[in-house]
């Protein structure tokens, strides 16, 4: 999955993170509306 580092740079990782959990984050740091 897609994941942003407190960098706001994006990293991909195989961690069990879903895809629900990283858009939550995105759009809670205003990356997405």
């Amino acid at each position: 999955t897609e994941t942003v580092t407190a960098t706001g740079q994006f990293e991909r990782s195989e961690e069990s993170e879903s895809e629900e959990e990283v858009k939550k984050r995105l759009k809670g740091l205003g990356y997405i509306s």
